[in-house]
């Protein structure tokens, strides 16, 4: 077993950032299926959606995340047929993993929004999404990695790394302020006045540019996750299911599975 490395934020972060960038597969095929669903790449919240649209964004990440994932954990190309095997594999437990964020969230938004009112509270409200948004990150890359099936102890799992861990929680820091400067870039170079149409490629273009770095940002915090991860609990090559094996053809199965034929 190759030894391991134990990361400091400054190179899991690098190391992110490597991973997404050998991944262009995965950021293009994810940003297009999310643009044809109208599903934002930056993260929703109830806080500033309607409660319709952030089930829509669940529901879609739900099943991207355990392929995005697996490609990442694994580094290396896992083609169409792997990414949509951990997709499948992995979509009941994350979908219960976003039932409970999204019931967490719920308890959660009164006393939000009641703190809210001062610049004390709401630095407080930040705090705690951003430990909250690190929990449940950790939390799916532990049940993905790991080939985990309940979400309450994957949440719990995800708690006691962040907290024999912190180097977790400044990843997500890092990631988080740089999600912060890339709003207001984008709030100063794009008037909130205008109308993102098809036509107004002024505003088009900026527009979904700016998602694109939103999904590339999203993808290397994650891909820094799990190198994290992979450096405090796991080894080289150290991943949840075995490579996923593309099955033969219905005809070939059928002829393997067929009864001995005896010549008369």
């Amino acid at each position: 077993m190759t030894e391991r490395t134990n990361l400091t934020v400054a190179r899991a972060v690098r190391e992110g950032f490597a991973r997404a960038v050998s991944a262009p597969a995965l950021l293009f095929g994810i940003f297009a299926v999310a643009r044809l669903l109208d599903v934002p790449s930056a993260n929703l919240s109830l806080f500033s959606e309607g409660a319709r649209a952030v089930i829509v964004w669940l529901l879609f990440w739900s099943f991207a995340y355990g392929g995005a994932i697996d490609r990442l954990a694994r580094g290396r190309p896992t083609r169409a047929y792997g990414f949509f095997a951990a997709c499948g594999g992995h979509l009941m437990p994350l979908a219960r993993l976003a039932v409970l964020a999204i019931a967490g969230e719920a308890a959660f938004l009164p006393i939000a929004r009641a703190s809210a009112s001062t610049d004390l509270g709401a630095a407080g409200v930040a705090v705690a999404l951003i430990l909250a948004s690190a929990v449940l990150a950790f939390a799916r890359i532990r049940l993905v990695v790991e080939d985990r099936r309940s979400a309450v102890g994957t949440v719990a799992a995800s708690i006691r790394f962040l907290r024999r861990n912190p180097s977790g929680l400044g990843i997500w820091i890092v990631f988080a302020l740089a999600g912060y400067g890339l709003d207001s870039l984008y709030g100063f170079l794009v008037p909130s006045s205008a109308v993102a149409t098809s036509s107004d490629l002024k505003v088009r273009a900026p527009q979904e540019a700016f998602l694109a770095i939103h999904l590339w940002l999203k993808l290397s915090a994650y891909a820094a996750g799990i190198a994290l991860f992979q450096s405090r609990l796991a080894h080289a090559g150290y991943t949840a299911a075995p490579p996923a094996v593309w099955p033969e053809s219905a005809s070939a199965e059928a002829i393997a599975n067929a009864a001995p034929y005896t010549a008369r």
